[in-house]
């Protein structure tokens, strides 16, 4: 297994290279832990899809994508987010696993930063959202997890057009928050 993704590391770092003005790049269901710190030589780079790729972490030179709007690591399982990854301008994040993370409290502080985003995926335990407030502009927010109650602040954001519950254990309605 080593070998493949040594040559799926290989292969992806070649191609960066040469793509030096890409804007969306869909690397899903290729299996590679890691991506090549070249990926953050894409600057260009608006779309990121990295689904189902089991990545357990991404590269720090993530950070330098200033114009990725859309980064997707959903089917991942990753627990951290880069050092320093604050991306203001991200406009949607899919799907940050808040349930197996190291420092949970660091990523939600990271995603409070990114004051831009409109879209955003999270996979959360029993009551883990009390101290996230979320991104001002928000529209759509899914929650995935055992949710037993909403959190308090859902009925404040004030921008939000959708609601996506899944797998929640919810004991009481939840039309009662967002009135």
């Amino acid at each position: 297994m080593d070998q493949i993704e040594s040559l799926c590391k290989d292969y992806l770092r070649n191609l960066f290279y040469g793509l030096k003005f890409l804007r969306v790049l869909q690397v899903e269901n290729v299996y590679v832990e890691t991506l090549p710190d070249v990926v953050g030589n894409l600057v260009h780079l608006r779309y990121l899809c990295l689904k189902n790729s089991c990545l357990n972490e991404l590269p720090d030179s993530i950070s330098n994508l200033s114009n990725l709007q859309t980064l997707d690591i959903s089917g991942n399982g990753m627990q951290t987010l880069p050092n320093g990854v604050c991306l203001t301008q991200l406009r949607e994040l899919a799907e940050v696993d808040l349930t197996e993370a190291e420092d949970e409290s660091e990523i939600v502080a990271l995603i409070m930063k990114m004051k831009g985003l409109l879209s955003l995926s999270l996979r959360v335990e029993i009551n883990s959202l009390e101290l996230f407030s979320p991104p001002p502009l928000l529209q759509k927010l899914k929650l995935t997890g055992c949710l037993v109650d909403l959190p308090n602040w859902l009925g404040s954001m004030e921008n939000l057009t959708k609601l996506i519950l899944f797998n929640s254990q919810l004991s009481e309605n939840p039309t009662t928050v967002l009135q």
